[in-house]
């Protein structure tokens, strides 16, 4: 039986909190594909990559090469420790940007949602591009155990909850 998930923070709320205390001990760069109007503050660097979401499957498809296209060229230049990406919009492209810079053992991607919300073309993916990456991050057991029941390799899977937000 899965797990109920309750999702409290959006995965900006996720990426301003975590990137706020990354940026207190390390160099923080932050690529987004729509920085017009940031909800949260952040840490680090913020990389505008000017991709936001677009309609029509052709469209969709286009932006989708470009972003792997943009990401691929940025992650070449800066050379990043890690790669953690967050949302499948980003997760795919991350992985096939990793594996043509040739090192996807630098790449974590996260999944915030039960899988079973996603259109079935991710969920088709998801068993075979989520092997790639060095890890996959669940926001809870019961999204870990969705993607274990869709195909992702559990040596793969790790459940680490949304951080909670400092007091005060």
């Amino acid at each position: 039986m899965l797990e109920p998930v309750i999702i409290r923070d959006s995965a900006e709320r996720v990426v301003s909190l975590l990137t706020q205390e990354w940026a207190k001990s390390h160099q923080v760069l932050l690529a987004v594909y729509d920085g017009s109007s940031p909800a949260y503050d952040f840490g680090g660097q913020l990389i505008d990559l000017h991709l936001p979401a677009k309609s029509g499957v052709l469209r969709k498809a286009f932006n989708a090469a470009y972003r792997i296209f943009r990401l691929n060229r940025l992650v070449r230049a800066e050379k990043p420790d890690r790669v953690i990406s967050f949302m499948e919009s980003a997760n795919f492209p991350s992985i096939i940007s990793l594996a043509l810079a040739g090192d996807l053992n630098r790449l974590v991607v996260s999944v915030h949602n039960d899988p079973a919300r996603f259109p079935r073309s991710h969920r088709l993916l998801m068993p075979i591009m989520y092997r790639w990456p060095r890890k996959v991050v669940a926001v809870s057991s019961g999204v870990k155990n969705a993607l274990c029941i869709l195909g992702v390799p559990k040596s793969k899977l790790i459940a680490i909850p949304n951080p909670a937000p400092p007091k005060g």
